[in-house]
């Protein structure tokens, strides 16, 4: 798929394969945040893998938001319509033009003044715009925002006044954004694949395909229905008390331990 809209991040990419298949033969034991990380590893020859969920302070997510951002989403939400939103790089294999599928979907057959926010930053020019023409071709193009890279402080905007965050990633190694969402208690809906469900558990709707009725329909159950959203968000806080980073400290700490190497993260 980077063939086609990014043929320039291929030889960085082939490199940086080659080292990690080549580090294989001289590394006593390797950690991934993920299973699905953990078995790339293995395919690639590493004998020892340990599985360690990503060191990351929650508190971080709590910011001011930015208030000219705040001020404008607040503007589009008092005119109804629900708001979508995707966070990470618009990249090919993130499927941001399925996004858009599902969104037109959505609009089509349950709320035609929703809107759809992509925030992140832009790894291919050639892929934006074709985004974006597909958006208008669509009849779409004027509520779907493709903001680009943001401020932590306008991104703490974006997630304030979301009602779903939306992925049709098909490869996610980990996806911090998927926690970020359950920090701002904002129901996920997501495509099942590559290490989205073992981030998520059972604090989002994971999708078997990648459908745009089937997504559609997702959207509109999270959108409409109080008690059902309720629960994703209380899931979604529960799930989040997984990655608290004293648990996951703790985790280092010991694999550390059973591999011999001591030390203090």
């Amino acid at each position: 798929m980077l063939a086609g809209w990014a043929p320039e991040i291929l030889p960085g990419l082939r490199w940086g394969r080659r080292q990690l298949l080549e580090l294989a033969f001289d590394v006593d034991f390797a950690l991934a945040v993920s299973s699905f990380n953990l078995d790339d590893l293995r395919a690639c020859g590493y004998r020892r893998v340990e599985i360690v969920p990503i060191l990351l302070d929650l508190d971080s997510f709590e910011r001011e938001d930015d208030v000219a951002t705040a001020q404008r989403l607040q503007r589009d939400r008092e005119r109804g319509g629900a708001d979508l939103l995707f966070v990470g790089r618009v990249m090919p294999n993130k499927c941001q033009h399925n996004l858009i599928k599902a969104f037109v979907a959505y609009r089509r057959g349950y709320d035609p003044r929703a809107r759809l926010r992509i925030v992140g930053g832009f790894a291919s020019g050639g892929y934006v715009a074709a985004l974006q023409s597909f958006a208008n071709e669509a009849g779409v193009g004027d509520a779907v925002e493709l903001a680009g890279q943001v401020t932590p402080a306008e991104l703490s905007a974006y997630y304030r006044h979301a009602d779903v965050f939306v992925s049709a990633s098909e490869h996610e190694g980990f996806c911090v954004p998927l926690l970020e969402a359950m920090h701002h208690d904002v129901p996920i809906v997501a495509v099942a694949a590559a290490a989205v469900p073992e981030t998520v558990g059972d604090a989002g709707v994971l999708l078997p395909s990648r459908s745009p009725s089937e997504f559609a329909a997702a959207i509109h159950a999270v959108c409409s229905g109080d008690a059902f959203r309720r629960r994703l968000v209380t899931a979604g806080r529960t799930r989040l008390q997984d990655f608290e980073l004293h648990r996951t400290r703790r985790r280092l700490l010991d694999v550390l331990a059973a591999h011999g190497v001591s030390g203090s993260p």
